[in-house]
């Protein structure tokens, strides 16, 4: 499951920097470099969750294998973390929505 994590967490990363576009909520869409540094954080999140673990294993640093598993979800989250924050960063950058008035 981990692993489709990971694979799902990279594709995502890439699509979103091929097409440089999030939809962050209903009415709000990201474009241009904020979406493609998301795609980037996403795509480089998922090579470190699951590249890095794997390091640690073949250095020995971590004897056990669930060490290694609360490393690569602990990265997971942390990408995901920080994609929050950028999208809380260009939320915030935007204009405030008026009510239609009718």
């Amino acid at each position: 499951m981990l692993v489709l994590a990971i694979v799902i967490l990279v594709l995502a990363g890439l699509y979103v920097c091929v097409k440089r576009e999030v939809k962050a909520s209903s009415s709000m869409v990201i474009r241009g470099r904020p979406a493609e540094h998301i795609g980037l954080v996403l795509f480089f999140g998922g090579i470190a969750s699951g590249a890095v673990p794997w390091f640690c294993a073949l250095l020995g640093v971590f004897r056990n294998s669930e060490s290694n598993l609360m490393l690569s979800v602990l990265l997971l989250f942390v990408s995901i973390l920080y994609v929050a924050v950028i999208v809380a960063i260009e939320s915030r950058k935007r204009p405030p929505r008026l009510p239609d008035q009718k």
